[in-house]
């Protein structure tokens, strides 16, 4: 059976893949945008990683992306001389990682929470694995505790993770009604950590020195597999500060792959300013504002107000890693796209108008987007305050001319 927590993010993600359905702001639009690669990394098993190894793939993928077909997105991954290709909705981790994980996560829960080993149920959710989604690397489970002689079923759910932004589980959550009001303390290492604890009920959340983040959870009460909660649990606050502090609650070493990945995402973005100061030396003509950045690990986004007199238009720019790239009409709000090329010889998806009732905000746009020969995907989207074109605006030559600017390319 599903756990509730599950089904909750199950029913919102659900609801975020009618964002196009639903009338929001051009910021809005950007953040629907990146929901969406979200939702494709987490369908990929983050499978997309461009290697030296894989430079063919990497040929095949901008064959794909540059083809007139619309809609959809590349292949969850594409196989290379070294990995598979990823079946949608697995993990493309290392086995050996996750089984050496879910040993290591096993036995520092056993030794700290039920030495006698009386407790702990893994039959409803099984092991520990690692999420191996570049930028977001995590692994963890929820297991089950039960006490003989009782129908009750309480859990305890033990996660790590490579910083505290890569999860939203903090001390004080929403996983409890009302949330935990939490306090600091110190632990036996000496280093700091935030409690909350309402009698069985407990949240615990430790930076450690490496920067990883720690999460452990208990709770008397696992609704979807029981009616009643489980009574005298015993885990201590002791028990919890040892947990968390087990050198074996760690995340094995990247492999040379998996560093790769992450050391592409670290390096594929323009800074803020550099994008602003691109968007003011091509978008001539008018006055151009910044209005806010919302980037996450594998997309940097930036949102700009272009003025000139009463006309206001707001221009979207954004820099996709080659692991995740969309197709361009997903990019560009549900535009159709048609390749142009630029004077020098660049490839170029241009796209302009109303989108089609459902795919996208009725409002003008025009945009373009540009795969770079590294793979990463530049784009620029234009949005008008109507349906129609605005004389005088910002022009086709403009939006080209800034997706394929240098200072966009790293």
């Amino acid at each position: 059976m599903i756990d509730e927590k599950e089904l909750e993010a199950k029913l919102t993600e659900a609801a975020a893949w009618q964002d196009d359905l639903l009338p929001r702001t051009a910021g809005e639009d950007l953040l629907a945008g990146q929901r969406r690669l979200r939702r494709w990394r987490v369908l990929a098993g983050a499978g997309a990683v461009v290697s030296a190894a894989a430079v063919g793939a990497l040929i095949a993928v901008v064959t794909s992306w540059l083809s007139p077909v619309q809609g959809g997105l590349p292949p969850a991954s594409t196989p290379s001389p070294t990995r598979p290709a990823v079946t949608p909705g697995e993990f493309s981790g290392n086995a050996a990682q996750d089984a050496a994980f879910d040993k290591a996560m096993r036995a520092a829960l056993r030794q700290h929470l039920d030495p006698a080993g009386k407790h702990l149920d893994y039959s409803s959710k099984g092991g520990f694995a690692i999420g191996q989604t570049p930028g977001i690397r995590s692994g963890g489970n929820r297991v089950g505790w039960k006490i003989a002689g009782q129908a009750g079923v309480g859990y305890v759910d033990l996660h790590v993770s490579t910083s505290a932004s890569a999860t939203s589980d903090r001390c004080g959550s929403m996983a409890f009604t009302p949330a935990l009001k939490c306090r600091t303390v110190t632990l036996p290492n000496g280093r700091k950590a935030q409690l909350g604890r309402r009698g069985e009920a407990a949240e615990l959340t430790y930076v450690k020195a490496d920067g990883e983040f720690v999460m452990v959870r208990t709770d008397p009460f696992w609704g979807n597999n029981a009616t009643v909660p489980v009574r005298g649990m015993g885990i201590t606050d002791a028990k919890l500060f040892a947990l968390v502090t087990d050198l074996r609650v760690d995340l094995p070493p990247l492999s040379t792959e998996q560093q790769q990945a992450e050391d592409e995402l670290k390096n594929f973005k323009p800074t803020y300013a550099e994008a602003h100061a691109a968007a003011v030396r091509v978008l001539t003509g008018g006055t151009l504002t910044h209005a806010f950045d919302d980037t996450v690990p594998e997309q940097f986004g930036s949102v700009e107000t272009w003025r000139k007199g009463s006309l206001e238009q707001t221009v979207i720019i954004a820099v996709d890693s080659a692991q995740f790239v969309s197709k361009c009409s997903a990019q560009l709000g549900g535009l159709t796209c048609s390749e142009t090329t630029t004077p020098d010889g660049k490839k170029v998806m241009y796209a302009e108008g109303v989108p089609a009732r459902g795919q996208g905000i009725q409002k003008y746009m025009l945009g373009a987007a540009y795969l770079q020969p590294d793979g990463n995907l530049a784009s620029v989207l234009i949005h008008n305050p109507g349906k129609q074109p605005e004389p005088g605006g910002i022009t086709k030559e403009q939006v080209i001319a800034l997706v394929t600017d240098s200072a966009l390319d790293k």
